[in-house]
């Protein structure tokens, strides 16, 4: 299939992929997304995309009311680290956007909810056959950039602002010959539709469908050394049950989102060495739990906000699974609730069939 960007360079075409134009309402990866198009001002966005991990480090895996406090000194220091960009203006305005971040955050209950505002709350979808054909910006950036710097943020000007529109999915701009732009048209809509349906579920409902897998299950993972599961979030079928169980049994993974992959590692107490993440997800506590290799993978179970009759799963867009999974020749499973059952998902290139569904 046809990408408009990235095709040659593994980190690019992952970004193009699984990032560029997907709708995003997450606070803290807006602001990431934020302080990386301001540091690109002058620059590639290729440079930037090469250093975001050195950014993630150098503030606090933008952690932003971490960075609103950050001192004179912290910032200075940073003038002499080799994964950033080395101008002070691009550092200190670092702090400066996290501050009004926070007040936008105040104002509005989210900067998402301030953000899309310039929008309608709604995508733009644009209709390029050439990149040519893009401007260097839109009345919507125009707008956004100048509230933003009456609001006190730097490096915020309207073509910047028009590429985090771009980047962040307020505007697709991804060319009509490219598959993302039909995709990042149907997805969102199926994924909405599915959230609605997974959040409408009562009590009772989610409790059987996490009984009936628990009972499965427990014929399927003896054989299985170990087991790279998932922390349920409070909408998923609930397997901690599950996890106890392997656990007992030293066979436990749990992933932890680490530089836009999965790192993996072995739990043994789920009740202790879990530690909530950014993104508000479990995740094992890397100072308590070792990390292992992939290979020693024998079983995955895969979470998802939807599966349809070919085995595909939808996640959330974020592509972590997707990758984790191109790499794996174990036993995929997919865990949901049979209401998650669709006839077809929009295949995409990064797409891995799963060997078998479990849908309580």
């Amino acid at each position: 299939m046809n990408r408009c960007f990235g095709t040659g360079k593994d980190f690019y075409e992952t970004y193009h992929d699984h990032e560029w134009g997907v709708p995003v309402r997450d606070d803290r990866l807006l602001f990431e997304m934020l302080i990386l198009e301001g540091a690109q001002a002058g620059l590639s966005w290729e440079t930037i995309l090469k250093r975001r991990s050195g950014y993630k480090q150098a503030f606090h895996n933008f952690d932003i009311e971490t960075i609103a406090h950050m001192s004179d000194l912290e910032l200075e220091k940073l003038k002499d680290c080799p994964d950033i960009i080395r101008n002070r203006s691009k550092i200190f305005a670092v702090r400066q956007n996290a501050r009004v971040f926070l007040a936008i955050q105040k104002e509005y209950g989210s900067f998402a909810t301030y953000l899309w505002s310039f929008v309608g709350n709604t995508p733009i979808i644009g209709a390029r056959n050439h990149f040519k054909e893009i401007p260097p910006l839109i009345p919507e950036s125009i707008a956004l950039s100048k509230d933003l710097k009456k609001r006190g943020m730097n490096f915020v000007g309207p073509t910047i602002m028009y590429a985090y529109m771009q980047a962040v999915g307020l505007v697709n701009d991804h060319l009509t010959s490219c598959w993302r732009h039909q995709a990042l048209i149907r997805k969102p809509a199926l994924r909405d539709m599915l959230m609605r349906i997974r959040a409408q579920l009562p009590p009772e409902r989610q409790e059987q469908a996490a009984s009936s897998i628990l009972s499965c299950l427990q014929n399927i993972l003896g054989t299985h050394s170990r087991v790279l599961s998932f922390a349920p979030l409070p909408s998923e079928v609930d397997v901690r049950v599950i996890n106890l169980l392997l656990a007992s049994q030293k066979k436990l993974l749990l992933p932890r989102v680490e530089n836009l992959t999965l790192a993996i590692y072995l739990v043994s107490d789920p009740t202790s060495e879990l530690i909530r993440s950014p993104f508000g997800i479990f995740e094992p506590d890397p100072t308590r739990c070792p990390q292992v290799e992939k290979s020693s993978i024998s079983c995955v179970l895969v979470p998802g906000l939807g599966f349809d009759k070919e085995n595909l799963r939808l996640g959330f867009g974020k592509g972590y699974y997707d990758r984790l999974l191109q790499g794996l020749s174990c036993l995929k499973i997919g865990i949901g609730f049979k209401e998650q059952l669709v006839d077809s998902i929009p295949r995409e290139p990064h797409d891995v069939e799963l060997d078998r569904l479990l849908l309580g």
